[in-house]
């Protein structure tokens, strides 16, 4: 899924990589292999983050 710029900016308060930019020149490459989606680089590599569900029912809805 592809993020907007709060669900960006929420998930690199958790998650430390950097968000690549959507006018990057590997994004044509990307969005054909893995789909439209916000990707993110760190040190391990590339990444794709979803939002999940809370495992308890805890009120607070999803999480990045």
């Amino acid at each position: 899924m592809k993020m907007n710029s709060a669900q960006i900016e929420q998930t690199l308060h958790q998650f430390k990589a950097q968000a690549i930019p959507a006018g990057h020149p590997a994004m044509p490459q990307l969005e054909r292999l893995f789909g439209a989606h916000t990707f993110f680089l760190n040190r391990e590599g590339l990444n794709i983050v979803e939002p999940v569900e809370a495992e308890q029912n805890d009120g607070r809805g999803a999480s990045w």
